[in-house]
């Protein structure tokens, strides 16, 4: 969580500076659309991100919060935070927010994750209760007989 606020209020800093200086020279609008997009973009995925993260927290330590349940559900919080930290682990080394050696470890640790959540995923996505009729990915159903040959991602009549 303090990665992501620092990342957040870093940013927040860097495109408020450019901004003041953008008004005072008259191209606020253009600074903000043309100019600096890719930092207010940047800005406002961190803000987003940090906010999921703190709601998702918040629920884990709620009172309707079973321990079964945050069992399951804790694993994917710390994911949805290593696979922020890892998309954008060149800022986080390059602001040294994250040393050489802290940073080497993070995609392995998003990957343990991942593993940790496989034997429950079916469970978690079904959790979603999405019809079967609003599944429209062949691979969403069918996945190991969609995956026993090179389809191309295309389907087949016998292969729907």
């Amino acid at each position: 969580r303090k990665m992501m606020q620092v990342r957040e209020m870093r940013l927040l800093r860097q495109l408020s500076l450019v901004m003041r200086q953008a008004s005072a020279a008259g191209g606020f609008f253009d600074a903000w659309m043309k100019q600096q997009s890719d930092l207010v973009q940047a800005a406002a995925q961190a803000f987003a991100e940090r906010e999921v993260l703190e709601a998702c927290m918040r629920c884990l330590d709620g009172p309707a919060m079973t321990p079964g349940l945050r069992e399951l559900l804790s694993p994917l919080v710390a994911l949805f935070a290593a696979a922020a930290v890892e998309r954008e682990l060149a800022w986080y080394m390059a602001q040294e927010v994250v040393p050489t050696k802290v940073g080497r470890l993070v995609p392995d640790v998003a990957r343990q994750l991942v593993a940790s959540i496989a034997p429950n995923a079916q469970q978690l996505v079904a959790a979603f209760g999405i019809p079967d009729h609003l599944v429209a990915a062949p691979i969403a159903g069918q996945w190991e007989l969609y995956n026993t040959y090179d389809n191309q991602g295309e389907l087949t009549a016998d292969r729907q």
